[in-house]
């Protein structure tokens, strides 16, 4: 579930460009600061480094802690894993 919704994400043209270029930066709450940054570093990795078998732990761990049915490694629905990092990042993030 985790896999998809990230692969997903990271193939997204705009929020790999808003990420990348570090607009997000700006825009960033820096009360809720983590998950953005680990987003990005994901990307980064992804996409700079060239690195194709990205290990998303600390982001996950980040999520679980906020959404704690995300803990262990038991099977999840993709689409609330999905709803669930579009919600933290635009939380985080300052409209």
């Amino acid at each position: 579930y985790m896999n998809s919704v990230l692969t997903c994400l990271i193939n997204c043209k705009e929020l790999v460009y808003y990420f990348l270029n570090e607009d997000y930066l700006k825009d960033i709450n820096d009360e809720e600061k983590d998950i953005p940054r680990e987003f990005s570093l994901l990307i980064y990795k992804y996409w700079v480094d060239n690195i194709e078998n990205v290990d998303p732990e600390v982001f996950k761990d980040l999520l679980s802690e906020k959404f704690p049915q995300f803990n262990g490694n038991k099977q999840q629905d993709a689409n609330e894993f999905y709803i669930s990092v579009l919600n933290s990042l635009n939380e985080s993030l300052i409209q």
